[in-house]
């Protein structure tokens, strides 16, 4: 379960937190998804779950994963990408996982 190895000894409240969004999101419910991290301060853990949303492509969740690390450029960007008419999903998704640092440098 890598999604999980950046979150290293968290309580067992942020871990099950964690889970449930996974689980949340995973089912494109994301209502409950926010309501099971809403109390999450860990900035490690909000990494973590924004790296689950390009996984899973949901870019609104995204933006709040960013808001709470305290990346204000990333989620410009991110927002202005999802306001962009030109670029698909993917592109988006893409902008997203550069912003996060997932990429492969060549």
């Amino acid at each position: 379960m890598r999604d999980f190895e950046e979150l290293g000894d968290c309580d067992s409240i942020t871990r099950k937190a964690v889970m449930d969004f996974s689980y949340y999101i995973s089912v494109a419910n994301m209502e409950e998804a926010f309501k099971a991290i809403k109390s999450i301060k860990n900035e490690a853990v909000w990494k973590s779950l924004a790296k689950m949303c390009v996984k899973t492509k949901q870019l609104n969740m995204a933006l709040l994963c960013l808001g709470h690390m305290k990346q204000a450029n990333a989620a410009r960007a991110l927002r202005e990408a999802m306001q962009n008419d030109t670029l698909n999903l993917e592109a988006q998704v893409g902008i997203l996982a550069v912003e996060l640092g997932l990429y492969v440098s060549c």
